[in-house]
Formats: C-alpha cells, structure tokens, sequence
C-alpha cells in the first residue's frame, strides 16, 4: 500500500497530531473533531484495525500512522545466495537449498484439483509428483552454483499442473532450505506449514532465512492456522500478504523465530480466538504491526514473551473476549512502555504478565482487571519501571506473589491495594530497594501467606498506616531488611498467624514501633526485632502460644529498657539480648515451657540487674553470659532452677570480682557442671534436689564462710563417679570440713 507524510493545519484540533492520508482513503481533512474521528475509524474499520469514535484525536493519528508501515523494512540478504525473487517465474515456487550438511530435499504440496505437481530440481533432472505425495531428492554434494566455500545451492522451482492456488504445502525433515519465494501464488492452508510439530511429522527447516510472498497470499481458508513457521529459528524475514481473517486458532504463528526482524505490515487476527505464543522467543523483533485486533481472543498467553527486542506494540490492546493474558510480555527486555489494555473485564490470569521487561520505565496509570485471579509475579524484574500503576483492580484476585518483585527502581507503589479475595501474596514488594513510600493501606481478608512483603526494601521510609490480614498464616519478615525505616507504627491485624519470625529483622534504623503487638496464634515469633540496632524502647508482646521467641531484641544496640514478658508456651529464649550493650535491667520472664536459654544475655557490657535465668524445663543455659561484662551485674535471682539442665558450663562466672550480692543463692535439681566462681559477695551457696548426674561445680573466689561451705557439702548427693567441687578462694576454704564432701564420693578443691 502506497503512503505519504502530510502536516495539517494549525488549527487546534491536529496542533500535536501529524497524521498520514492514504492514498485510497481520505484526501481531505474536516477540520472538525468529531467528524473527523467518526471518518477516520470508518475507515480503520474497514482495513481490520479497531478504532473508536470516542477515541482521542492522537491515539487515532497513531493508528493511522502505522497502518501501511512495514515494521522493520530489511531488504538485506547473504551476499552468497542466488536471489530468487527475480528468478522466480509467475504462479511458482522456488526455493534455495543448500548442501551445507545434508544433500536432501524433501516436501509434500497438495493442489486445489487435486492434480499433480512438478518439481525442478535444479541439478537437471525433474519429477511429477501426484497431489500430497512426498517430493524427496538427494543432491551430488558441490554439484550446484558455489556457496560458502566448499559447499554449493541448488534452486527448486514448483509447479502445480492446476494452477497457481495451493491448498497445503508442508516442508518435511531438517533440511538445507535457505529461502523461500512465491510469485503469483494462492495458499489456502497455511497450518503448520513450516512448522516442526505438524501431523505429516515435517521439521522445520531450521537454516531457512527468508520467506518472500510476492504476489498472491498466505492465507488461511480454514479456522487453523497454527504453528505456521513455529521453531525457524534462523527466519529473519517473511514478507507479503499474510490473511488470518478467517483464523480462529492462530497460536505459536511465529514462535521461536529466534532471529526474525520482518514480518508483514498487516496481519488481520480478528477472527483469532487464540493467539498464545503468536511471537514467543521472537528475540529479534523490534515491532509489531499497530493495526493488530486481538478483541475476540480468548488466549493471549504469552503473546510476546521472549520477544527481547521488542520495542513497540499496540498503543492500546482491546481484551474484550480475553481470559488468560499470562505471561503476555514476559521478557520483553527492551520493552519501555505497555499500552493500555482496554475491556479488559473478562481476564481471569495476568500471571508474570510484564514479568522481566527489565526496560519498562512506563505503564498505563490505571490497570483495570476486575475478574482477574492471579496476578502472581506480575510485574517481578521490572529493573527500570519507576512507578506502578496508581490503581489496580483486584477485586477477584486470589493469588498475586511476588507482585512486584525485583523491581529496585520502584519509588511509587499503587495509593491502595485492596484485594478481599487473595489467598497468597507474599513478595508482594520483595527487594525494591528504592521504594520510598509504601500504600497506605493494604487490606486481604482472606489471604492465609503474605511473608516477605517489604522484604529488603532498604530505601521504605513511610510503611503503610494499616494492614488487615485476619486470616494469614504465615506473615514472616515482613519488613526486614528496610535499612532506612526509622519508624513503624503500622497497625497489624493478623490475629491468625502462626509465623511472623523476623517481621522487622536488619531494620538497622528503626528507632521507634507501635507500643504493642498482638499475635495470639503466633507459633514462630523469632528474630522480630533482631539487628534494630537503634530501637530504644521494646513494644508490649501479647504471644500467648509462640514456642520460637529466640533471637527477639538480639544486637538491638540502643535498647535502654525491657519489659517483662509472659510467653507461656515458649520453648526457645537463644540469644533473646544478646548484644544490648546498652540494656542494665532485665525484667522477668514468665516462661513455664522453655527449655532453651543458651547465650541468653550474652555480650551485654550494660547489664546490671537480671530477673529470670533457668527455669523448671530449661535444659540449656551454656554461654548465657558469654562476653556480657558481669562486673556490673548485682542483682541476679536467689533461686535458680536448673534441674533440667544438661549444660550449664560457663554460665555465670567472673575472673575478676564480681559485685554480685546475695546472702544465699540455692540452685535447685543440679544436673550439669557449672562455674559460678569469682562472686566475694555471695555469702551462701545452697543445692536442692542435686541429680545424681551432676558433673563439676566450680564455686570458687565466692564469699562464703566455712559454715557456708559445709552446708554446701551436706547438700551435694552421693556420686559414684569421681567428681570435683571448688571452694578455694572463700573466706572458709581451709576450715571447711571436706570429709562432708569427700565421703559422698567428691574430690575437694580447696
């Protein structure tokens, strides 16, 4: 079709449009808007391409501007190849083989008289062949014109005896054939023509270049044209009339055309009702035809995923019968902006629909998807993409992880997300690491996953005011890793829970949080606040059923107070402070359960007061004070419980001279070893119920009297292993009367 650029008036209806006038079409501009605009969509119409008179002056100009425009014109060709579209005589088709690997030839051509067909060799010799019989030839290698060194090319020309409509050609085996040209000719069946999956087992001619229809059509008289040259991965080029119009099934047309550049300006799929992976793994193609009409689509799946250089679509993509649109750009790396998707009502699955369009910088600011249910990953990998849409309907949605993903250029998250029927959304907003601002409310009544939400999202400094998940069960690290939050006072409702570990786990800056959290079914509440390291104050704890509670204020360098705190099924306490440098009073712990406490209170050099150590079912407290500065504790408990303990060692010692101080500390069931030396302060040492597997006690430099001592040996039960216990260094040490010990079996140090 025949086009040129003209400018319009200066009038202010075109100031921003310059339009191109067809030919055939209009020659004369009415320089009114809304007669102008009903025109021009006649005429769209009539030529296959959707146009509305609502439409604005400029989205219709853009149509018009690309209608007739080849997308990438490539008239370049390999210099060694015989140019066939000057040999090839009227109402044939010639092809160039080559015997690059193989020598062989081999097709199959049905005629619309079912008549015969012949076939040229080009070596000299020729064949008739009955209608869809397979045409086989083996070539005398380097008999042909001279091609890439040794090896040389032969042109087949064919020949239908009926005419020049052919109602099937099918290309069978993985031969040498470089191009392929028509003149004049008519294909009324073009499914899986040179395709590798088709039903007379053909494969497709994975060296063929080119595809040139000059004259005649392409065209499909039948409702499948599928898989037409599926899996040609070296095709740069197919030019000419290609008719879909009548197509309804039109899906993998060019898929895995690796190298493909040039496609025909106009391809009518308005019949097409599916059109997945039409250009999937078209790694080379820039453009598309505008013109496209998708509107009676089903299946758009994967439309153009892979297409790595795609850089223009459609401005706008009518979705009115589409359901699955899943994975429709996926990998489109060069993409930058996506187009308006419009009725897009019936959409069920949008899953990765923009997925690793690492390029995207725009989108449209309104994605309208109301009976969509999964938005998993839809935008994941977007590296460039700035701003998200500012609305997006989700009122369908069951499942949207990994939403936004990986996008780290992201500063603008959408106002609101309000998705009443999602089930999982976790990663919602996983490692944007520019966003700033996240949506005011976020709001999933039914959504039972959503951990990871802000997941390293180091640049947050405003989180959301609410987030409602009453069903969610698992909300793990919800903020962790947002290096640059300072304060979060997020109300979260999420009274199902049953993991919320690490909810603000490296938010390294993070100085202020709500006063409380209430998780009633939290079964996993470690690391909640682990490496805050500038968190001052602890919130209230409401975690009535949390067995995991280890690691909760660990390296929280700036914590000045404590709470006490009940967890009545807490198993682990590890590390609760560990590294609270600047944390003295350590209140109560109400911890029926536990049985681990290990390093509990390790590497505090502020501590000075402790109101909890072991417990009835505590069977670790190794470490406890490990690197802590215990010259500045005084206050400990009076009565330790350690008759579950199996480590013990090292627990409380001091190399120096402690200012512990306690007339009488009696640690109760003994049943490891355990240094509690270095206390002058502590005049009495006391042992109820001592197990019979006690190892060695060390309760040496401590301050207690003989009297003191002895009472200390009437307490120790009888062992049948030699045992060792050390007093030396209290005032008694060598008035003690040790036979009270050594006749129960111990060794006395003294």
């Amino acid at each position: 079709m025949s086009y040129k650029r003209l400018s319009l008036a200066n009038g202010d209806i075109f100031s921003e449009s310059h339009l191109i006038h067809l030919e055939d079409g209009v020659d004369n501009v009415v320089n009114q808007s809304l007669k102008f605009k009903e025109k021009m969509a006649t005429i769209l119409s009539s030529k296959g391409i959707p146009a509305y008179k609502d439409e604005t002056l400029d989205q219709i100009a853009y149509k018009i501007n690309q209608l007739g425009t080849a997308i990438v014109h490539n008239d370049d060709v390999d210099e060694e190849l015989i140019d066939i579209r000057e040999t090839c005589p009227s109402g044939c088709i010639q092809m160039v083989y080559s015997d690059e690997r193989t020598a062989n030839a081999a097709f199959a051509v049905w005629t619309k008289d079912k008549g015969s067909y012949t076939v040229d060799w080009g070596d000299g010799s020729s064949n008739t062949y009955a209608n869809g019989a397979n045409a086989n030839h083996t070539y005398k290698l380097g008999s042909g014109a001279p091609f890439k060194g040794s090896n040389t090319q032969f042109i087949v020309t064919i020949r239908a005896s009926g005419g020049n409509v052919i109602e099937r050609f099918k290309v069978n085996g993985d031969q040498q054939m470089q191009w392929f040209v028509s003149k004049d000719v008519y294909f009324t069946n073009i499914d899986t023509m040179f395709s590798q999956h088709n039903y007379t087992n053909g494969y497709a001619p994975l060296n063929l270049k080119y595809v040139d229809i000059i004259g005649g059509s392409m065209a499909s008289k039948e409702t499948t044209a599928t898989g037409t040259f599926r899996d040609c991965r070296n095709l740069e080029r197919v030019t000419g009339v290609i008719d879909l119009s009548t197509a309804t099934n039109t899906h993998s047309f060019f898929c895995n055309c690796q190298k493909l550049t040039q496609i025909p300006s106009v391809l009518n799929l308005s019949s097409s009702t599916d059109v997945n992976n039409f250009f999937s793994d078209c790694r080379s193609l820039q453009q598309v035809p505008a013109s496209l009409d998708i509107r009676r689509a089903i299946n758009c799946s994967s439309m153009y995923n892979g297409c790595w250089e795609l850089r223009a679509v459609p401005e706008i993509i009518d979705l009115s019968a589409a359901t699955n649109i899943n994975t429709m750009f996926q990998n489109c790396k060069a993409l930058t902006r996506v187009p308006e998707l419009k009725n897009s009502n019936n959409v069920q699955n949008a899953n990765s629909l923009f997925a690793y369009c690492e390029r995207l910088e725009e989108v449209y600011p309104i994605l309208n998807l109301p009976s969509c249910v999964d938005f998993n990953s839809m935008f994941r990998g977007c590296l460039s993409l700035v701003d998200a849409p500012s609305t997006i309907t989700m009122t369908s949605a069951t499942t949207a992880y990994d939403l936004f993903r990986d996008c780290t250029k992201l500063e603008n998250a959408p106002r609101t997300i309000n998705a009443p029927a999602l089930k999982t959304g976790e990663r919602l907003f996983y490692n944007c690491t520019a966003l700033r601002v996240a949506p005011t409310s976020l709001s999933f009544d039914f959504a039972t996953s959503l951990f990871h939400m802000f997941y390293n999202c180091t640049n947050l400094v405003t989180p959301p005011t609410v987030i409602n998940m009453p069903s969610v069960l698992t909300a793990y690290e919800l903020f962790a890793g947002c290096r640059f939050l300072e304060v979060c006072k997020t109300e979260i409702n999420a009274p199902m829970a049953t993991n919320i570990g690490g909810m603000f786990i490296n938010c390294i800056s993070l100085r202020e949080v709500a006063d409380e959290y209430s998780f009633p079914e939290a079964i996993t509440a470690n690391n909640l606040f682990n490496n805050c390291q500038m968190l001052q104050r602890p919130p209230r704890l409401n975690l009535p059923k949390a067995e995991n509670v280890s690691y909760m204020f660990n390296s929280c360098y700036n914590l000045e107070s404590s709470l006490p705190y009940s967890f009545p099924k807490a198993r682990n306490l590890t590390e609760f402070y560990r590294n609270c440098k600047m944390l003295s009073v350590v209140e109560s712990f109400d911890v029926p359960e536990c049985d681990n406490m290990y390093g509990m209170y390790r590497e505090m050099s502020s501590i000075s007061s402790i109101a909890t150590i072991g417990g009835p079912k505590v069977q670790n407290v190794q470490h406890m004070f490990y690197s802590s500065s215990q010259s500045n504790i005084i206050n400990i408990p009076n009565r330790i419980d350690l008759s579950s303990c199996t480590n013990a060692d090292w627990t409380l010692y001091n190399g120096g001279n402690s200012p512990i101080t306690s007339d009488c500390i009696t640690f109760i069931g003994l049943r490891s070893g355990i240094n509690f030396y270095g206390h002058p302060n502590v005049k009495a040492i006391r042992i109820e119920n001592q197990s019979n597997l006690c190892l060695d006690l060390n309760f040496s430099r401590c301050g207690m009297n003989a009297d003191a001592i002895n009472q200390l040996f009437r307490d120790l039960q009888r062992t049948n292993v030699a045992r060792t216990i050390n007093v030396s260094g209290n005032p008694g040490a060598s008035t003690c009367d040790a036979s009270l010990a050594t006749a129960k079996g111990w060794k006395v140090t003294k």
